[in-house]
Formats: structure tokens, sequence, C-alpha cells
């Protein structure tokens, strides 16, 4: 399924096409839309250059403002028509403005499916995280969505760190050909220049303070995100008035002690 970042599928138009007579821009928006396929990188930006041609006599500014208000019509119709978005609409337009915030606005739903790499796979990702729910749109520009269990899921408990870890890791990149590889339990194996979608891993301490007023961890802990090979690892869990973390050895097991695991999906906002 094709999203409404009006990434720019189609590799060249040879020549500048002209008008039919009596077309009008609304119908040159909804052709330019037909046209887009699976090109990394580009953007509706490049109307007018030699990814995209403009017709003779076509207005840039005009073309462009069509073109995003038509997939904001296509956007809004994929919402209604999928129970899965529509959830995502209530659990974010429920999230305070601030976590709604970036560079001090407050992005819109349909803004932020117009900035997701790929509906499909972010609605994949979502499905394999336990009651996926929306968290906040971080500093980066990164959409953080996470588990959405009061605790743990019972499945990372009693893991070591390390294990822990390792299970949490997926990380999912546009290869050369196009195409979204994800590579589970490692997140260095990445090749050199590939652009990365999303990110999943164990909750970072930043993130978990972030997000935890006392609704996560009141009986149980969580490991921290704290990199590959930590001499000590951190656990974190909330304490009747705040969240408390403590060091660990990462090999040991706990038996309370879980996994948040938080999907990071890059946002383009361009």
């Amino acid at each position: 399924m094709h999203n409404s970042s009006l990434t720019i599928n189609k590799t060249n138009m040879d020549k500048k096409e002209r008008r039919m007579e009596g077309k009008s821009l609304h119908e040159d928006a909804r052709g330019v839309l037909a046209r887009i396929a699976k090109i990394p990188n580009a953007t509706v930006a490049d109307l007018g250059s030699d990814k995209l041609r403009l017709r003779e006599g076509d207005d840039r500014g005009a073309m462009i403002d069509e073109i995003r208000r038509e997939a904001s019509k296509m956007t809004k119709l994929t919402v209604e028509s999928d129970h899965r978005l529509s959830a995502l609409r209530w659990q974010y337009e429920a999230l305070p403005f601030e976590d709604r915030m970036f560079y001090g606005e407050v992005v819109s739903f349909e803004d932020i499916l117009s900035a997701v790499p790929d509906l499909d796979h972010l609605l994949s990702e979502i499905a394999k995280l336990d009651d996926g729910m929306i968290y906040f749109i971080s500093k980066k520009g990164e959409l953080i969505i996470g588990d959405g269990g009061k605790e743990p899921s019972e499945k990372t408990l009693g893991l070591d760190y390390h294990k822990s870890r390792k299970e949490a890791t997926r990380v999912s990149y546009i290869d050369e050909k196009g195409e979204i590889v994800t590579i589970e339990g490692d997140d260095k194996n990445i090749p050199e220049g590939v652009r990365i979608i999303s990110k999943r891993g164990l909750v970072t301490l930043d993130e978990y303070r972030h997000i935890n007023k006392g609704n996560f961890e009141k009986g149980k802990c969580t490991w921290i995100e704290d990199g590959k090979n930590p001499q000590d690892a951190l656990y974190a869990y909330w304490d009747d008035t705040e969240v408390n973390w403590f060091s660990e050895d990462p090999l040991r097991v706990r038996a309370s002690c879980g996994s948040r695991r938080v999907l990071r999906v890059k946002l383009n906002f361009e």
C-alpha cells in the first residue's frame, strides 16, 4: 500500500508533456500521484527537475499545492477505511500537544502519515509490539511507538540484558533495489549509505522518563538500552512517585525484569 508521503517514483519523463485541452490542474495532480512508485529519497520537491518534468505552461507552486491537497484526501480515505489507522489516529490525537510537536508546531495525524516512509511497513512493525501504542514525536523527527502494556510482556521476562536487547532489536532499511530489508538481533550489520526507515530496540532512559508518569512498571522492571556490551546494564521501574533506575550485571537474570520495546520511525517532513 502506498502512503501519501509524495515519493516520486518515475525515473524520468524524457519530453515535456503538453496539457490536453480541457484537462484540469486537479486531474494533472492525480496523474502525478498515479506515477508514484519506488524511487528512494525522491520527493514532490523534484517536480520540475529531470526526475519529474512539468508540462509546458504549468505553474510549479500551484501544481505542488494541488498534489498535496489530493494526497491529503487519499490519506483521509485510507484512515477511514482501515481500522488500524483509525485506532492510531485516536491514540495520536489523545496525546498532549507537546508530544505531537516538531520544531514548535503541532503535527497533524495526516501529516504523520504523509511523512511515514512506508505505511505497510509501519503497520506490520506495530503489530509485532505488545499492544503497540504511539508515545511521542522525538526531537530527531522520529515517531516513537512502543509496547503498550502496563508491565513488560510475559514473553520478555527472565532474560538477561544481552538476550533482551537481541530479542528487541530490528532494523529496516531500503536497499539499492528499493526493497525493504529487515535485520533482526543486530543493529550494527547495516550496509553503508542505505536509507534506514525504522529501528526497534529497548527503551532508552530518556524515552522511559518521558513516557512513564506512573503508568508503566509498577510491579516489574524493564531493561534500559545501554549499548551492545556494557560493563553494567540499567533497569528501571516506577517507584511510587518517580522513575527509578539502577545498574546491574548484564548477565544476571531477573524473573521480574523484562523489556519495553520501542519502534523509532524516521519521518520525512520535507
